[in-house]
Formats: structure tokens, sequence, C-alpha cells
């Protein structure tokens, strides 16, 4: 299961050159509640991947830092950088494909 992270944490774990995703979501969302299976699912699938999610009314500060206009948004990083992002419902497939372009 995707962690729950905080600014905090992003900050440890985006030092490293391991390619992280964090789902940037609300608890109020709908599109965030259908994505979170399928989100979980792709982590099963992929488990050498660094997963995360961020709560965006929790961390606000950190969902400002990113530009982060709605959600879900699924963002790559990379040594602390974007290197791509996706927003809305995305499938376990859709997440492959995005996975895919990064690579």
């Amino acid at each position: 299961m995707a962690k729950i992270i905080n600014q905090k944490e992003f900050l440890e774990i985006s030092k490293t050159d391991d390619l992280l995703i964090i789902d940037f979501f609300a608890e109020w969302c709908g599109a965030c509640k259908m994505l979170a299976p399928e989100y979980e699912k792709f982590g099963k699938n992929n488990p050498e991947l660094n997963l995360a999610k961020v709560d965006i009314d929790k961390e606000s500060e950190l969902a400002l830092n990113f530009n982060i206009r709605g959600v879900p948004t699924i963002v790559a990083f990379k040594n602390g950088k974007e290197i791509k992002r996706i927003t809305g419902y995305q499938t376990e497939s859709a997440l492959k494909d995005f996975l895919d372009g990064i690579k």
C-alpha cells in the first residue's frame, strides 16, 4: 500500500535517485477514490517502484510547490525534480503507460 507522506518525508525520500511516483489526492475527491484501488494494484504489480500519496488538504504547501491545480494528479520525480505528470482518474493500464513513458 502506498504510504501517505508529509513534506518532511517527501524531502527525505526525494533526495535519492530512485524514481518516486506520488498521487496528490483529497479525501473529498470522487475521482481520487476511484483511482485509489487502481494505484494500489499498480503498486502491487510494480513492487520495485517507490509509490506515495500526498493529501493536498493536509499538505497544501507541498501541493502549491508543485502547482497541483486538480486532483488526482500523479507526478513522477527523480532526484527531487518533476519529470512527468498526469491528471485525473487513471486505470492501472494507463498508469503502466505513464511509467513506460518515463523509462
